[in-house]
Parts: structure tokens; C-alpha cells; sequence
């Protein structure tokens, strides 16, 4: 199970994801790549079944010419609703346990308009595809949570956020770099919970007219 933080600022898009992989409540791996710069404007998280949204990422990436906002939340709702049928469509049916699957991507883009968020999460359970996006507004703060604990992490996030930011900011060069902080937290405090959560923590930073920067949170 993955935990996808996605973060908005006006011109700023943060992703941050944990590094573990799991496959019948083993641990496969710490070190896993569930983020993925497609251009200087965007990037994705992968979550869920890594058969579909390694699909489901690739569709999004074969999707040609750039797009702004709200197509790019058009084509994630649909690569991930066809990437989870597909491999449902490949699994054997087992009467006795019946298969839960989660296939999802959260994009964190920047367009014309600023900042943007949006994601889609595939279930077999419902087969079909639950989507959202957000797009920042001003000074807004925005952000997005995928995958296992996410409610718990959610909430945790905002409570640290009100509590970092409680006495304003000082200095705006501070913020990115704190909100970095903010997500490790959340990410680890997601993983005492589900143990399937772990790992190292990756991060990727895009900023309007720079070039996106990625590395890992201690």
C-alpha cells in the first residue's frame, strides 16, 4: 500500500510517497520509485496494484501534446478506470475470497492558471473509478491524499500544518522546505498503522519556470 501526499501552492506542486512495496504481507522492497516527473510540469503518483497503475501511468504518458488542468484530470479518470478493468479482466475469479484491488494516480501539474491537483482511484470491490481536482486559488493551500491511511493521514497533516503555521510566516523561503518536514511526519506517522507503509520517502518538487527537482526526506 502506498501513501501519496500531494501538496499545491500557487506556482508550487510538492508530491512526496513512501518507498515501500508489499505482495502477501511481505515486504518486497524500501526503495520503490512511486513518483514520476512526465514533464517539467508534471508528475504522477502511482498507487495500488502495480500491474495497473504502471498501465495506467503509461497510458498518461502516451497521451501526446501537453494539456492544461482539466483535461489532464479528463485523461487520469480514464487510464485509470481502463488499467483496473484490464486487469481485472485478467484475474481469475475466486469465489471463496473475493479480490480487492486498488489501481490509482495522483497528478500534480502546473498550466496557464497555476497549480493544479487530480486524482482517480480504481476498486474492484465497486468497479468503478472515484476522481477529484483542486486547483489553487491566490494564496490557497491545497492537497491531496492517496492510499492506505489516508483519512487518518489527512487529518494528522492538517493538525500539523495549523500547529507549524500557527504564528504565521516569517519567511517564504521557509515554506517549501516545511511542508517537506510536514509530509515526512504525516508519511511516517501513516505507517504505524498500516505496515505496509514504509520505507524511504521520495519527494519531488515542480516550480513554475524551474526545473522539477526530486530526492528523499530523512
Amino acid at each position: 500500500m502506498t501513501i501519496g501526499i500531494a501538496i499545491a501552492t500557487s506556482d508550487t506542486i510538492l508530491l512526496v510517497a513512501d518507498g515501500r512495496t508489499t505482495c502477501a504481507g511481505k515486504v518486497e522492497s524500501e526503495t520503490t520509485e512511486k513518483i514520476t516527473v512526465i514533464r517539467d510540469d508534471l508528475a504522477v503518483i502511482s498507487f495500488g496494484a502495480v500491474i495497473g497503475s504502471s498501465l495506467a501511468l503509461q497510458w498518461v504518458q502516451q497521451g501526446g501534446a501537453p494539456v492544461v488542468g482539466d483535461e489532464m484530470a479528463t485523461r487520469v479518470h480514464g487510464c485509470v478506470f481502463a488499467a483496473g478493468s484490464s486487469v481485472l479482466q485478467q484475474v481469475i475469479p475466486d469465489p471463496v475470497t473475493p479480490l480487492k484491488l486498488r489501481v490509482g494516480l495522483i497528478a500534480g501539474g502546473i498550466d496557464t492558471n497555476g497549480a493544479y491537483l487530480t486524482g482517480a482511484v480504481f476498486s474492484s470491490e465497486t468497479r468503478e473509478t472515484s476522481s477529484s481536482t483542486s486547483r489553487c486559488v491566490d494564496t490557497t493551500l491545497i492537497r491531496f491524499f492517496l492510499g492506505g491511511e489516508e483519512a487518518g493521514a489527512s487529518t494528522y497533516f492538517d493538525e500539523l500544518v495549523r500547529h507549524t503555521f500557527a504564528s504565521g510566516v516569517s519567511d517564504h523561503r521557509t515554506i517549501i522546505p516545511t511542508l517537506l518536514q510536514v509530509a515526512a511526519q504525516t508519511v511516517r506517522f501513516a505507517g504505524q498503522t498500516d505496515p505496509t507503509i514504509g520505507g524511504r520517502i521520495a519527494f519531488t518538487l515542480l516550480r513554475q519556470g524551474h526545473l522539477p527537482q526530486s530526492g528523499f526526506l530523512p
